[in-house]
């Protein structure tokens, strides 16, 4: 068996290659000169992590403010109603008292956060006798709810995006490009500095992305109605994706068998999310006239 060849080393990048790229791209190219890619990943996830709890340290809108409080109080309520309420009441049930308004995929994330509150502490989310609660456990438990959701939707998202082979860009642009997305500072200080799950809907979002790259388009048309049934501000992106999959239809041989398939999963997509509502025409106007309040 003939010898293998002595392992080159690696070149490090010139002078002019570097020159003028921001600290966190010269941050990965000294990893690459060190040849230490391999904790690139995990040190920016944990970094990411960090930032996230600082940023929860500082306070928040209607901290301590009665009667309605703030946006920690609307995420927490949501909860303890979807917990103790059936669905047929959930987007009834005390409107003036930050009624819910988002559709059905966030009000299950509600719910099946709820029951884990309920499970840890039934106090926090106590049907009306917890309105107004602060205490350190109970935002605790907020705060980790945003981070996991993030982690199990979003962040992988991301990852897998910049990591794909279609994106034509060396290593050291795909790492520090998943850097900056996981430290965009509007969707910090929103979800983890105001207790909301806005990544949730943009990792369904990116996912619709990452399907598109790699000619999914069943998968892609089902995440991006997971998108839009979590957070209706996802409708901003929907005449991009409509108009991106119908051309796939006209160009493609089987373009009428892709365009029934796309409706079947679009319908089976809606028609899951909003079951426990179908048999109601009263549910779903319901739904429609909260998640789009037209007439305020």
């Amino acid at each position: 068996m003939a010898p293998s060849p002595p392992r080159q080393p690696r070149q490090a990048p010139s002078a002019s290659r570097r020159t003028g790229v921001i600290p966190s791209e010269r941050w990965f190219w000294f990893l690459a000169e060190e040849d230490a890619q391999g904790i690139a990943l995990p040190v920016t996830l944990l970094f990411a992590l960090l930032v996230r709890w600082c940023v929860a340290l500082h306070g928040y809108s209607g901290r301590g403010t009665p009667p309605v409080y703030g946006d920690y109080e609307a995420q927490r309520h949501w909860m303890e109603l979807t917990v103790h309420l059936p669905p047929s009441k959930w987007y009834f049930y005390d409107l003036a008292y930050w009624g819910l308004d988002y559709p059905p995929l966030s009000a299950f994330q509600s719910w099946a956060c709820g029951w884990a509150a309920h499970l840890i502490n039934p106090s926090w989310v106590a049907l009306d006798q917890s309105r107004g609660i602060e205490t350190h456990a109970s935002k605790l438990f907020m705060r980790s709810t945003v981070l996991v959701l993030e982690a199990l939707v979003y962040v992988p998202a991301v990852v897998l995006l910049f990591k794909s082979r279609h994106l034509q860009m060396n290593w050291v642009v795909r790492q520090a490009s998943i850097l900056s997305v996981l430290l965009q500072p509007c969707l910090l200080l929103i979800d983890h500095g105001h207790f909301q799950y806005n990544a949730v809907m943009l990792g369904f979002l990116v996912w619709t992305v990452y399907f598109a790259a790699h000619e999914r388009y069943l998968l892609m048309a089902a995440s991006f109605c997971c998108s839009l049934m979590f957070k209706q501000m996802a409708l901003y992106f929907a005449p991009a994706v409509f108009a991106f999959l119908l051309a796939k239809c006209f160009r493609s041989p089987f373009g009428v068998r892709l365009f029934v398939q796309l409706g079947l999963v679009v319908i089976a997509s809606f028609g899951v999310m909003l079951l426990p509502w179908m048999g109601s025409p009263a549910q779903l106007q319901q739904i429609l006239v909260r998640v789009f309040p037209v007439a305020r």
